[in-house]
């Protein structure tokens, strides 16, 4: 819904937001920046934690 919302539907910004609801501790630092930079945290999951 957001990335059709924002017109970005890059496989990064469907992936963030399952990412940063829980399993960050799989991704490294680098590829966390870039996935926060593709999805904001506010509009990940920000009722997940």
């Amino acid at each position: 819904i957001v990335q059709a919302r924002k017109g970005r539907r890059t496989p990064l910004t469907l992936l963030a937001p399952l990412v940063l609801a829980g399993e960050e501790r799989d991704w490294t630092p680098p590829v966390r920046a870039v996935l926060e930079d593709a999805a904001p945290l506010p509009l990940a999951a920000p009722s997940r934690r």
